[in-house]
């Protein structure tokens, strides 16, 4: 019992730290407030150093810089939204990957508040995907994760915490 307890306290923080990420990723992706520089507006100089530094791929980047002035901020919007749909997808996989792999060591209860935000999360991320894809306009499970995701991560903060700092060390 001992050795699957102390498994227990090195899964924990790992699972929450990788919730953490994945729930920030996904907030900041299914926001309805997305903001976006204004390349029209930029000098040539400001947007060559603007292409360098964004998360485009190399090929994205030339066709941006060859895109007509008018098209340029369609595009790079179009285009940045799948790279970061892809790091929020990421980070959302390793979290739910991780918790598959290692929730047979997370109390029940815990496990369940933890697979709760995980589905919140990948409902919201999928929701959003489909629609800048598809132009769908169901907006409810982006609505479920931003209206029930930051009190279930309180909520499950507190059992955490309390599952680390109560726990009887001495089985």
């Amino acid at each position: 019992m001992t050795k699957l307890h102390q498994h227990e306290f090195q899964v924990l923080p790992d699972a929450w730290g990788l919730l953490i990420n994945a729930f920030v990723e996904t907030k900041a992706f299914v926001s309805s407030f997305q903001t976006y520089p204004d390349l029209v507006k930029m000098n040539p100089a400001q947007f060559a150093e603007f292409v360098e530094a964004c998360p485009l791929a190399a090929w994205q980047k030339e066709e941006l810089k060859h895109a007509p002035e008018h098209g340029k901020q369609k595009y790079y919007q179009d285009h940045v939204f799948w790279h970061s749909r892809n790091c929020t997808v990421k980070a959302s996989n390793e979290c739910h990957t991780f918790l598959r792999k290692n929730g047979i060591f997370i109390e029940r209860a815990i496990k369940e508040q933890f697979q709760t935000i995980d589905q919140l999360m990948r409902q919201a991320i999928t929701m959003r995907e489909a629609i800048q894809r598809d132009g769908v306009q169901e907006w409810e499970k982006i609505e479920a994760f931003s209206t029930k995701g930051d009190a279930l991560l309180d909520k499950l903060e507190d059992a955490v915490q309390g599952r680390l700092w109560t726990h009887d060390h001495k089985d």
